[in-house]
């Protein structure tokens, strides 16, 4: 935690995600009639962290693997704010709406009078894939590229037909 704290991670953007703990038992010899003993704990302290900085990430990885953390479980990317990039999406998916509308309403013989429903759906991001990854010393920061990130506005319009 220290050294994520120490790359310019704000504390605000380090989150304990998961906490296990298990016991770990002895297994008895074959044929011996004893009950299974505690032995020790496994134990797991996984953290959720946010770095901003993309061309910094690989380099944060490697030294967080460094430092001891033995799994990576993924990657994930977002926009820090995504309403001025979504409303500008929903007049294009209303306009959307209203063009496939039209094209169904002229294959029926009639026209799409005025606007009776408009809903948007809850914003869904797609998944995104990645894979476990164990912590191993690398020559060079471990590659991280962004690509691109999709954003969705899913509307549903209920139209008036008119003949």
């Amino acid at each position: 935690m220290s050294l994520i704290k120490s790359e310019g991670v704000a504390p605000a953007d380090i989150q304990t995600s998961e906490v296990s703990i298990s016991p770990m038992f002895s297994q008895p010899a074959p044929g011996q009639q004893t009950a299974p003993t505690i032995t020790g704990y496994n134990v797991s302290n996984n953290v959720t962290v946010m770095v901003r900085d993309i061309p910094r990430l690989g380099g944060v990885l490697d030294k967080a693997a460094a430092a001891g953390a033995n799994s990576i479980y993924g990657v994930g990317f977002g926009h820090n704010d995504p309403s001025a990039l979504l409303d500008k999406a929903r007049p294009l998916a209303v306009a959307d709406a209203r063009r496939k509308a039209d094209i169904y309403a002229t294959a029926a013989g009639a026209r799409i009078g005025r606007l009776m429903v408009l809903t948007e759906e809850p914003g869904r991001q797609p998944p995104v894939p990645f894979a476990r990854a164990y912590a191993a010393m690398a020559p060079a920061p471990t590659p991280i590229e962004a690509g691109e990130d999709k954003l969705t506005v899913i509307v549903t319009t209920r139209f008036e037909l008119t003949q």
